[in-house]
């Protein structure tokens, strides 16, 4: 016949490393099931976007410039000088990243694209082409990646579109952001 222990809370030391430590004797487990675990904020994480519309000149990829945070809990996202996040030193991990941006009125012979780079690689992506010709239309798109990413890697978001001029892309369509899974 298995033992029950039920209760409220467990207290220990006020300080010390066993005072958020409990210790399992080798050989026994500890079924938490039920348990409400703390510390489990998935951070660091943060959320940018973007003050105005960006001018995207056409033939060359260019990085996008949101210059806004919605929140930072580590400091790790860059919106004035380098548009990244940085992974945190001891805050390596998998992470989720989000990002989503639109151009308005692009031409359809126009190959657009947008991209989330790792390290300044091209890790998610998409391209965008396919309505009418002789039409134009708006492209928008939302990428969502899953990666292993180690302190110091940086993450950014670049975009690419060839219609012969510059194109502007949707302020309140820009977003980009993140955060470690646990």
């Amino acid at each position: 016949m298995a033992s029950i222990l039920q209760v409220e809370q467990i207290k220990g030391p006020t300080s010390g490393a066993s005072a958020n430590t409990i210790t399992i004797p080798s050989g026994q487990t500890l079924d938490v099931s039920d348990a409400t675990l703390s510390g489990n904020d998935n951070t660091p994480n943060f959320g940018a976007n973007a003050s105005s519309t960006q001018s995207i000149s056409t033939g060359v990829w260019t990085k996008v410039q949101m210059d806004t945070e919605a929140w930072d809990t580590d400091g790790a996202y860059d919106p004035t000088t380098n548009y990244r996040f940085t992974v945190p030193t001891g805050k390596g991990g998998r992470y989720l990243i989000n990002a989503g941006l639109e151009f308005g009125s692009i031409p359809s012979s126009t190959i657009a694209q947008c991209t989330i780079r790792k390290n300044g690689s091209s890790v998610a992506g998409s391209s965008q082409r396919d309505y009418p010709p002789g039409s134009t239309a708006d492209v928008k798109w939302t990428l969502s990646t899953i990666m292993n990413l180690s302190a110091g890697d940086y993450i950014e978001m670049w975009v690419y579109q060839n219609s012969g001029s510059s194109k502007t892309l949707t302020q309140h369509e820009m977003f980009f952001g993140g955060f470690r899974l646990l």
